[in-house]
């Protein structure tokens, strides 16, 4: 036995006592304080989780942390790009617009951002996601000439 059924068992039990303090505390402040403690409360409670996997794998905080990067950043960019689309955005437009068009550009700034500086890693992760479902590489698909559809006379 790993010992991963039981450390799984002591981080539940913690999250059991240290969550519903936290949340009595934010409250607060209401609903927002209650988010902020969990915000800040779950992630500490993830901690032996991720070291007891590090510990079994071998994995460690650098690779851990570079495999994170691409996401990270792509939203780290994304999250500036929608607070300035805010601010830029007429107010007189309609909410659901302003909200749309947040949400737009945040999106197309997200994806702009992985398939340019991090295109190589949403390549792997491609070619892994297809090798799990079992498809072929993306080479593979590239190479595929499929028909052309019929023309319209």
């Amino acid at each position: 036995m790993t010992g991963g059924v039981r450390l799984s068992m002591y981080i539940g039990l913690t999250g059991s006592v240290v969550l519903p303090a936290a949340f009595y505390f934010g409250s607060a402040w209401g609903v927002v304080g209650v988010a902020a403690a969990y915000a800040l409360v779950a992630p500490l409670l993830r901690i032996p989780a991720y070291l007891g996997v590090a510990h079994r794998t071998g994995l460690t905080l650098t690779r851990y942390l570079g495999a994170l990067w691409p996401a990270l950043s792509a939203t780290c960019i994304m999250a500036l790009v929608m607070l300035g689309a805010r601010e830029l955005l007429p107010g007189r437009w309609p909410l659901v617009i302003r909200v749309g068009a947040e949400a737009l550009s945040g999106a197309l700034a997200y994806l702009l951002l992985l398939t340019t500086l991090h295109r190589a890693s949403v390549a792997h992760l491609y070619r892994v996601l297809g090798s799990v479902r079992g498809a072929p590489p993306a080479e593979a698909m590239a190479a595929q000439r499929l028909p052309s559809p019929p023309v319209a006379a």
